[in-house]
C-alpha cells in the first residue's frame, strides 16, 4: 500500500505529460516547426519520477520505488516518442482549421481534433507505465533477498534515497544525484525522437496554407 499513491500519481502525471507531448509533436508536424516544445516535453517526463519518489512515506523501499518509476518512465518514454510521431500524422490538418472556424480554442482544438486521434496510443503508454512500474516495484518487494538485492549499486550510489542506512546526503548532493540520474532518463529518449523525427519531415499541405 506504501508502493500505491506514488505508482498512481506517476501514472496521471505521465499520461498528462504523454498528452503534451502528443499536442507539441501535431503542432510540429503540421507547421514544421517546434521542436522546443517537444524536447521540454521529453525533460520533463525525464524528471517527473522524482515527484512521487517524494510521496513514498516508508524510506525503507523509497528506492525500490524511485527505481521503478525511473526505469518504468524511461523504457516506457522511448516508446511513445516513436509511436506518437507515426500516430499524429493520421491527423488532418483540415481539421485544425475547421476547429478555429468553428470558434474552438487551443484546449477544444486539443480535447476534439488531437486527443480523439490518438486515445488508443494514450491507453497503450497508461497501460505500459502501469505495468512496467508495478511489476518492477512489487518484483522487487517480494524478492527473497529483500528489496536492496533488487537496485543495482549505481543506482544506489545515484538515487536520493537511501538503502543501506548510511547518513543523509547534503541538499545540493541530493539534487545533484537526482538531476544526474534524471539526465540518464532524458538524453536517450531525445536521441530517440531526433531518429524518429524523420516522420514528421513532410507536414501536409491544404488549400488553406496554399
Amino acid at each position: 500500500m506504501n508502493c500505491l499513491p506514488p505508482l498512481l500519481i506517476n501514472l496521471a502525471g505521465m499520461l498528462v505529460i504523454y498528452c503534451l507531448m502528443t499536442l507539441a509533436l501535431v503542432r510540429l508536424y503540421w507547421h514544421g516547426r517546434g521542436i522546443v516544445p517537444v524536447l521540454a516535453t521529453i525533460i520533463i517526463a525525464g524528471f517527473f519520477w522524482s515527484g512521487p519518489t517524494f510521496l513514498t512515506p516508508n524510506v525503507k523501499i523509497a528506492g525500490v520505488v524511485s527505481y521503478s518509476l525511473w526505469l518504468g518512465n524511461l523504457l516506457v518514454s522511448g516508446f511513445a516518442v516513436v509511436l506518437l510521431c507515426q500516430a499524429v500524422r493520421s491527423i488532418p490538418r483540415q481539421l485544425e482549421d475547421s476547429a478555429r472556424l468553428d470558434g474552438s480554442g487551443w484546449f477544444g482544438t486539443v480535447c476534439h481534433v488531437v486527443l480523439p486521434f490518438v486515445r488508443l496510443e494514450l491507453g497503450l503508454m497508461a497501460l505500459l507505465t502501469l505495468l512496467g512500474t508495478s511489476v518492477l516495484c512489487w518484483g522487487a518487494l517480494s524478492m527473497p533477498g529483500g528489496p536492496y538485492a533488487f537496485c543495482p549499486p549505481w543506482f544506489n550510489w545515484l538515487s536520493a534515497t537511501n538503502l543501506m542506512g548510511e547518513s543523509t546526503p547534503s541538499l545540493a548532493k541530493f539534487f545533484g544525484e537526482m538531476i544526474a540520474g534524471s539526465l540518464v532518463t532524458t538524453l536517450p529518449v531525445i536521441l530517440i525522437f531526433f531518429l524518429a523525427k524523420r516522420y514528421l519531415q513532410h507536414p501536409p499541405v491544404t488549400e488553406v496554407d496554399a
